[in-house]
């Protein structure tokens, strides 16, 4: 008897919580109210001299054009794998350790549906 008039409390506490935390419905937006008195503007500064036009960057970025390379076809966990090599002493140890490096690769006429990993 005791355990049921303890449950009957903690559902009537639960569903007292639960129908006082709903939203009721949300009425009509009034109408818009007047317009603000304007403020007084800032007094105007004395503008600055021009400086000279730096030099236009690219943040650091090294680009290059599309490069031809033969790659070593091999098979790593029954999937293809492409092997290529290319030096590029402008990627220096400094970027390899502090910096990205992202190499982009086209296999031009490579048909075969299992590139990839089928779970990727």
């Amino acid at each position: 008897m005791k355990y049921s008039i303890k449950l009957f409390g903690l559902v009537l506490i639960a569903l007292s919580l639960i129908f006082t935390s709903c939203d009721g419905e949300d009425g009509e937006d009034g109408a818009m109210g007047p317009a603000g008195i304007d403020g007084v503007d800032g007094i105007n500064g004395v503008d600055g001299t021009n400086g000279e036009d730096g030099e236009d960057g690219n943040a650091n970025i090294i680009a290059s054009e599309w490069l031809r390379l033969s790659f070593e076809k091999t098979l790593a966990n029954g999937l293809p794998h492409f092997n290529g090599t290319k030096s590029a002493p402008e990627i220096t140890s400094e970027i390899v350790e502090e910096g990205t490096v992202i190499v982009y690769g086209k296999l031009n006429g490579y048909v075969e549906k299992n590139v990839w990993p089928p779970t990727k």
